[in-house]
């Protein structure tokens, strides 16, 4: 199915949202990358000119879903005017899977395609770190374990980011290793200093009093960006289940501290000038702590109104048909007193606040709110028989104004004519999405992403919902992959097998190799002959640890005559992902194929544009073949995505090649 232009539109006016409440930010980890598979859209169905509107209803009766009704049974007001009702449908989920018959989807896009049938759940999970912490962790992981593994089937895909994740980090999957990995990760246990490296830029502008709504900002952007990408998904519910405390949601700060407070400790690095030396404020590579950055982010996170953030939030819910179901791990909380003696009133009308927050989250989209309560292993599963049994009633609207506007759905029970649990509205389709629909052939390809996007969409498979990461670099009849695993994961033990395969694009096997794990560790290499002369379009991977198989598929970049693909290493050991931090040594080495005239390389922005760092180029043998290598020094750059270019030539041949990093 292809994309149509009106709902790419969309799409992009979803991401430019995204972006402008970011522009001012220094980038994050996992940033969009615009090659990221994304769903495609069910259009719209057509018929008479009629739009055709799928609608999820749950009619219960003492806590149960009442069986056997048909479309007669149900009535439907769109604004208030009944809809003919074309069909119904009673969809039904098995609860329980055994791990052994869990399946991944192959890729992301296979998923969304999963997830787009009614007959399959979506639910996302999202643990806020201030309240998934040692206290938390004690009283959520169990119930967090039986849920995915006891209480989610066959046909249930599932995710698991954090707060600090970004929304496009969503990976739906179904087996749990790697969830259980997160879930029980000790990094829970200890308590967070409060110096946090993520907001330097912060520290150095003095604004540290405003991390707490930066991250409130963060987890708002997250929420927005996964409820467009979810309502892409399908028109059916979709659910988000909220660990957290609170979702707060507090209006601009009405006084600022009058100074900045800014620190006094020299930062030594690399200065606009190329040389060694102090960095001035302002100087930072990638402009992280510029007197523009500070000012600006200070203005705009003092002035942010967070309510209306939240209210806008429920409201865009409400249209992508998504229900949040917030888990409190705090349990029945009780009136606080005061040291003294009496009650702390204003404690116990925050922690209503609190609380209040999360109910409201959860009533305004149709989910449910597990909060005072101690029994979170049967909230989760409330959770889960919420949306155990639903029906899918269909209707072609009988409004034909293409006006793209917001419009009302209620369904209503015979005989006494009940109004039940349903989805609420639904976005009209615009004039352009009609005629892009009612005319395919005239739809334009979109536009390919350029050289710096696909070098950057590289950095989006470090994730901790993955078993490995791998990356394939091709070299004349070579074929290196490199497997690494996240680091939130265990390392493989010793014996661990790795087979790896190079297809070319019609499934043909043009080599294999095998490797074996002789120590635990998390990163290998396996190096693929390749016998035939068609080239390699993808690398196959099967990896067998602890009884478990893991498979994977990566491409192959076109071939090129002059240079091969870099292979990188970080602190002297091989990695598919480039996710630094500044104390590593990043090493890039490319194999050189045929003679060199020019070479050059530069390191550049995430746009492309060059930075005043200096990388010395070098030639080295290794094993028998030149390699040119580089090391790129992570000590001055800012917090962010870069790229490491190297443009060769020979006689009137030129190759580019691009390799991203990110610094965290």
């Amino acid at each position: 199915m292809s994309r149509q232009p009106a709902l790419i539109l969309l799409l992009c006016g979803a991401l430019t949202l995204t972006a402008v409440a970011r522009q001012q930010d220094p980038p994050r980890p996992q940033e969009q990358q615009p090659s990221a598979p994304l769903p495609q859209p069910r259009p719209p169905v057509f018929r008479a000119g009629a739009h055709y509107v799928r609608v999820d209803a749950y009619p219960t009766e003492k806590g149960h879903i009442v069986e056997g009704l048909t479309k007669d049974d149900f009535e439907i007001y769109e604004d208030g005017k009944p809809q003919a009702i074309e069909s119904a449908e009673f969809v039904t989920f098995d609860t329980w899977t055994p791990e052994a018959e869990r399946k991944n989807p192959r890729t992301q896009q296979d998923a969304y395609d999963l997830a787009a049938d009614p007959t399959w759940r979506i639910f996302v999970i999202v643990l806020d770190p201030s309240a998934y912490n040692f206290q938390g962790r004690h009283y959520m992981r169990a119930p967090l374990h039986e849920f995915i593994e006891r209480n989610l089937g066959p046909k249930d895909l599932f995710g698991l980011l954090t707060t600090e994740s970004e929304w496009n980090d969503l990976v739906l999957g179904q087996t749990t290793t790697t969830a259980d990995a997160i879930i029980d990760s000790r990094e829970w246990i200890y308590p967070r200093n409060t110096y946090d490296d993520r907001y330097a830029a912060y520290y150095d502008c003095g604004l540290s009093w405003l991390i707490g709504r930066k991250r409130l900002d963060d987890t708002y952007t997250l929420f927005e960006g996964l409820v467009r990408l979810l309502g892409l998904v399908r028109q059916e519910r979709k659910s988000i289940v909220f660990v957290a405390n609170t979702l707060a949601h507090p209006g601009p700060v009405k006084q600022m501290p009058s100074t900045l407070g800014m620190p006094n400790l020299p930062k030594i690095g690399v200065t606009s000038g190329g040389r060694i030396g102090e960095i001035a404020r302002g100087d930072r590579i990638g402009g992280a702590a510029s007197s523009g950055f500070c000012n600006s982010e200070r203005m705009r996170l003092a002035n942010m109104d967070f309510d209306e953030r939240f209210r806008d939030l429920l409201k865009a819910a409400r249209q992508g048909n998504v229900a949040f179901y917030p888990v409190s791990p705090l349990g029945l909380q009780t009136i606080p007193f005061k040291p003294t003696g009496g009650a702390d009133l204003s404690a116990y009308y925050a922690m209503q606040r609190s609380a209040d927050s999360l109910m409201t989250l959860a009533s305004e989209t149709d989910g449910i709110a597990i909060v005072n309560t101690n029994d979170l292993t049967g909230g989760m599963r409330r959770v889960a028989n919420d949306v155990r049994a639903y029906y899918v009633l269909g209707y072609y609207t009988t409004n034909t104004k293409w006006d793209g506007r917001i419009r009302s759905i209620k369904v209503k029970l015979k005989p006494k004519l009940n109004t039940i649990r349903a989805r609420r509205q639904y976005l009209a389709p615009t004039l352009a999405e009609i005629a892009a629909l009612s005319n395919p052939a005239a739809t334009r390809p979109s536009t390919p992403p350029s050289a710096e996007e696909t070098a950057l969409a590289a950095l989006s498979r470090d994730h901790p919902t993955t078993p490995f990461v791998p990356f394939a670099s091709r070299a004349g009849s070579q074929l290196s992959i490199v497997l690494e695993i996240p680091a939130s994961a265990s390392p493989w033990p010793t014996g661990t097998e790795i087979m790896a395969m190079a297809e070319s694009a019609d499934g043909e096997l043009l080599g294999s190799a095998r490797e074996v794990m002789k120590s635990g560790g998390r990163v290998a290499i396996v190096r693929v002959p390749i016998a035939s002369g068609q080239p390699p379009a993808y690398g196959m991977l099967r990896v067998k640890a602890d009884g478990m198989i893991f498979t994977d598929r990566v491409a192959v970049p076109p071939a090129s005559p002059l240079l091969g693909d870099a292979i990188a290493f970080r602190n002297g050991t091989p990695t598919a992902v480039l996710s630094c931090r500044h104390n590593d040594v990043v090493h890039l080495e490319w194999p050189v194929l045929g003679p060199l005239d020019t070479r050059e390389v530069r390191l550049l922005d995430r746009h492309g544009k060059p930075l005043p760092v200096p990388l010395q180029l070098e030639e080295k043998d290794a094993d028998g073949s030149p390699r040119l290598v580089t090391d790129v020094p992570l000590a001055p750059l800012g917090r962010g995505d870069y790229l490491v270019e190297l443009r060769v030539g020979s006689k009137t041949i030129t190759d580019r090649k691009l390799i991203a990093v990110r610094v965290n």
